[in-house]
C-alpha cells in the first residue's frame, strides 16, 4: 500500500510538472498570436489555465504561481489582459494568483513581491467608457494601479483605477477598493472602510516568535 501511494504521488508530481509546462507554452502562444510581449522567468508555475488577451506586455518575476487546485473558482481561467500596445502588467516575485482572477490594463498594473491574490479578484486601471452619456463610446479615464509587497487580497475583491495599496495590507473578501490603502491597513466592504492595522494585532507576536 505504501509503495502504491508513493507511485501515485510521483505520478501526480510528474503530471503537475508537465501540465505547468504545457500551460506555459499555451500562454506564450497566445501572447504571440495577439501580437503582445512577455517576459517570464523560467521558475514561473502555471498550475491553472491562464489566458492572455491584448497587445501589451506582461512581466512575471521568479517563483510566481498561477492558480491552485484547492482554491475556489477552479473552472474559471486566470485572465491577463494588457489591452493596448503601451499597457504593462507586472507581477512581482513569489506572488500567488488564484483561479478566476482577471487583470485588465490600458496603462499599468503592478503587483509587488509575495502578494496573495484570492480567487475571482478583478483589477482594472481604467473605466473603459466615458462617464457622460454622450461619451460612453470613448475610452474613459485610465490611471495606474500599484499594489505593493506582501499584500493579501481576499476572494472576490475589485480594485479600481488609480489605487495604490501599501505593503502588508489586507483586503477583505468582496471589498471594492476605490481609494488608496495605507501600509498594513485592514480594509473591508463596499464602500471600503479601514477597520484595523496588521501592525497592531497581538496575534502577530505569536507568528513572529
Amino acid at each position: 500500500m505504501r509503495k502504491l501511494r508513493l507511485l501515485l504521488l510521483l505520478a501526480l508530481r510528474v503530471k503537475d510538472r508537465f501540465g505547468s509546462r504545457l500551460r506555459k507554452m499555451q500562454f506564450r502562444m497566445q501572447v504571440l498570436a495577439s501580437d503582445g510581449r512577455t517576459a517570464l522567468d523560467s521558475s514561473v508555475r502555471f498550475d491553472h489555465a491562464v489566458r492572455f488577451q491584448g497587445r501589451g506586455k506582461v512581466v512575471v518575476e521568479k517563483n510566481v504561481v498561477f492558480g491552485y487546485s484547492l482554491a475556489g473558482a477552479y473552472s474559471l481561467p486566470i485572465l491577463i489582459q494588457p489591452r493596448v500596445k503601451e499597457a504593462v502588467i507586472h507581477i512581482g516575485e513569489a506572488t500567488n494568483i488564484m483561479n478566476g482572477t482577471e487583470i485588465f490594463a490600458v496603462n499599468r498594473v503592478r503587483l509587488g513581491k509575495r502578494c496573495l491574490v484570492g480567487a475571482r479578484t478583478v483589477i482594472l486601471d481604467s473605466d473603459f467608457h466615458g462617464l457622460h452619456p454622450r461619451q460612453r463610446g470613448s475610452a474613459g479615464v485610465s490611471k495606474p494601479v500599484e499594489i505593493r509587497d506582501n499584500v493579501w487580497i481576499g476572494m472576490g475583491v475589485m480594485i479600481l483605477k488609480g489605487v495604490t495599496i501599501g505593503k502588508d495590507a489586507v483586503i477583505g473578501a468582496s471589498c471594492v477598493v476605490t481609494k488608496d490603502v495605507p501600509a498594513g491597513a485592514i480594509v473591508i466592504g463596499n464602500p471600503m472602510r479601514i477597520v484595523g492595522s496588521v501592525y497592531e494585532r497581538q496575534d502577530l507576536d505569536v507568528i513572529e516568535s
